[in-house]
């Protein structure tokens, strides 16, 4: 998995100083995804550990449960969210995928993550990605000293194309 700094993990704290994502519509999931997907997700379950008065903006809901100091809500809410996103975000869904997230150790896996940011990014600045190095250590951090935003970027690129022919190698 390649991130860019201005992607951002379900349950990652949004801060002042993370990119700014792609507005959303003010109903999620969408009425057109309830159509098209409804058979290979449950909606009352992907509901349901979120608190009814604050279902009115999911991602938020989530963000709040999954960050919550209660390990129990923790858990319960990122087991919903990966199984949802799991059935909705593939056209051909694995039930063997949708399985897996429940169980307990399945999110508490080793992601394998490789960052690449521009020492000049002024999109998404490199503090961000120092922040993310800081509550996620496990990453790969790799600062490219000349280079900003851009992916096209010679030295952003080479190492965006090593990062993604070691995850093409990896088993997981």
């Amino acid at each position: 998995m390649v991130l860019h700094t201005s992607s951002r993990m379900p349950g990652e704290p949004q801060t002042s100083r993370t990119c700014p994502s792609i507005p959303r519509p003010p109903q999620f999931p969408t009425s057109c995804m309830r159509k098209t997907q409804e058979q290979s997700w449950n909606r009352e379950e992907y509901i349901a550990p979120i608190p009814e008065a604050e279902r009115g903006d999911m991602i938020l809901a989530y963000h709040a449960q999954l960050n919550s100091v209660d390990d129990e809500v923790r858990i319960k809410a990122a087991k919903a969210w990966s199984k949802w996103e799991m059935a909705t975000s593939k056209l051909f869904v694995d039930p063997a995928h949708i399985a897996a997230a429940e169980k307990d150790d399945w999110a508490k896996r080793h992601i394998p993550t490789i960052v690449v940011q521009g020492r000049y990014d002024v999109v998404c600045p490199m503090a961000t990605a120092y922040d993310l190095k800081k509550v996620f250590p496990e990453l790969e951090l790799h600062i490219v000293p000349d280079a900003g935003h851009s992916s096209r970027e010679p030295a952003t690129l080479k190492l965006l194309m090593q990062a993604t022919d070691r995850m093409a190698l990896l088993d997981i």
